[in-house]
């Protein structure tokens, strides 16, 4: 546990602990009935996150699990949380191992690595869930409020930057770029899953 807590503080949030001591059926269970909550994906991913004992493989090359691995949690993540019968087997890594197997034969790949590296957690990991969550919000955004909260928040652009770059496609003031930030940075929030902003958003954790 202590492991887990250094790659994940989430673990400890006041809304995971309860989901802890509990089986995957258990959590699947609570889920079916709050299946909007995203605690509860949160937990798998805590529990499975390095895919050992499902993935029963080769391993492969870094590189390919560089390319991949966040691309896979992406698709299990949207999987697990749209397909409400997915959650239903009284061994969900069944459920996990079955989407594994989809996504690598959908990509054509024929060997995934089952062990992540320390590096590879601490870099693409730690944050994966948040990172999943933002990006669909960020798609959700019409175009121009997205160019500029991803110029801003992504790659710290000044204003002057964001505004010389807009300009050279569109008429836009320095007053309605911060009105277009602020609005699409509220709608960015507003997109986002209250458990995702209670657990890694407030400023307590």
């Amino acid at each position: 546990m202590n492991n887990l807590v250094n790659i994940f503080p989430q673990i400890n949030h006041e809304l995971i602990i309860p989901l802890r001591a509990l089986d995957d059926f258990q959590v699947c269970k609570k889920w079916k009935k709050e299946p909007y909550k995203v605690r509860y994906l949160l937990v798998i991913f805590f529990r499975y996150y390095k895919l050992e004992n499902i993935i029963n493989i080769n391993i492969s090359t870094q590189e390919l699990v560089d390319k991949y691995y966040v691309q896979l949690w992406y698709f299990i993540f949207e999987e697990l949380f749209t397909n409400i019968s997915l959650r239903k087997s009284h061994d969900l890594k069944d459920s996990i191992l079955f989407l594994t197997e989809k996504f690598l034969s959908e990509q054509d790949i024929l060997v995934m690595p089952p062990n992540i590296t320390s590096n590879f957690v601490e870099e693409n990991v730690k944050y994966l869930p948040l990172q999943y969550f933002v990006e669909k919000a960020l798609d959700k955004l019409y175009p121009l409020e997205r160019i500029i909260i991803v110029a801003k928040n992504k790659f710290g652009w000044e204003d002057d930057k964001i505004l010389e770059y807009l300009q050279q496609q569109q008429t836009i003031t320095s007053s309605e770029l911060k009105a277009y930030y602020t609005q699409a940075y509220s709608r960015l929030i507003n997109s986002l899953p209250t458990d995702i902003i209670t657990i890694y958003l407030n400023d307590d954790n």
